[in-house]
């Protein structure tokens, strides 16, 4: 068997209290604690700053979501607060040799793994097909329509699934306006008209405009139409991201943690201050806010799901996509 590895690139600077120290031992641990001083030890020379990428084997873990921990001893004896890092193991030795030999989908409600209606597909290391799928069965209003593939294994795959809005027939109506907006909502028509030529479907390619000031990171573009009766549509919700620029350097060590979260989001930047925050739903609204004990969100109470956590310092602005779990 091969020995698995990760890699941590990772600093440790020994100012503590009264004058300089200098780092005498390292230990890691994954997942549990076993205690100061009971950990895996790493060999390090004594020094006041460690600045290191260790190589750390990790065959002794399981596949799935983990967390590494690190400290560091003085030579005054004295532990410091551990840095910890999430990561996932996959098994790829195992994933190499599967093929996709089924796949099956339903709208909503789960009838149990293997019951859904079956996809009419090819077996193969991938699954890159167009469907059509009948609406027959669904009511008008909000569905999820949701996918999932089976290997050869007889393992099914988590789903993928989508939000549709299945529409009444309309009839004798013309789309006759169009409107975006990105991240939050303004509300259904003060959003930034898009000009098009009325009819009744749109097939064209569209010019939307970004903001010189949008902040670096994560975001949402939404896109709705009005018909000539005066009803609104859902919007479309494709994701993009900006990148930072050189004034943004501030944001290089933002850090944003555990990230899917279930219950506190934890937020950490070096050398600023973070002036306001609020997390935006993907429908546009702003759902949370905080200008005060920023340092951490209680998300205990959202629904799973996606979000944006869009943040503000007095050296800019980002914006980070969340996993609620």
């Amino acid at each position: 068997m091969k020995t698995k590895y990760i890699l941590w690139f990772f600093c440790f600077n020994t100012l503590l209290g009264l004058g300089q120290k200098s780092i005498t031992e390292i230990e890691y641990f994954f997942d549990t604690d076993p205690g100061t001083g009971n950990a895996v030890n790493v060999d390090v020379t004594d020094i006041a700053n460690l600045n290191e990428t260790l190589t750390i084997p990790v065959n002794s873990l399981t596949s799935g979501i983990h967390i590494l921990h690190m400290r560091t001893k003085n030579n005054a004896n004295k532990w410091s607060l551990y840095a910890r890092q999430t990561f996932y193991l996959a098994n790829f030795s195992s994933a190499l040799n599967n093929t996709i030999t089924e796949a099956e989908y339903f709208f909503d409600t789960d009838p149990g793994v293997g019951n859904a209606e079956p996809l009419s597909i090819s077996n193969g290391t991938s699954l890159n097909n167009t469907f059509t799928i009948p609406l027959n069965s669904v009511s008008t209003g909000i569905h999820i329509l949701h996918i999932r593939v089976k290997n050869n294994f007889n393992q099914w795959s988590l789903y993928g699934r989508q939000v549709l809005y299945k529409s009444t027939q309309i009839s004798n109506n013309t789309i006759v306006a169009a409107e975006f907006f990105i991240d939050t909502d303004p509300g259904v028509g003060n959003a930034t008209a898009i000009a098009l030529t009325e009819s009744a479907t749109v097939d064209e390619t569209l010019n939307i405009p970004v903001p010189i000031n949008l902040s670096a990171g994560d975001h949402i573009l939404h896109i709705r139409v009005k018909s000539s009766n005066g009803t609104w549509s859902l919007y479309g919700k494709p994701e993009f991201s900006t990148t930072l620029s050189n004034e943004e350097t501030a944001f290089k060590d933002f850090k944003i943690y555990p990230n899917p979260v279930e219950n506190i989001l934890h937020l950490s930047i070096q050398n600023n201050t973070i002036e306001h925050m609020q997390l935006v739903d993907m429908s546009g609204q702003v759902i949370l806010e905080a200008s005060t004990n920023m340092e951490q969100l209680n998300v205990s109470k959202l629904p799973t799901g996606m979000y944006l956590l869009q943040i503000k310092t007095r050296g800019g602005s980002i914006s980070k996509k969340i996993i609620k779990k």
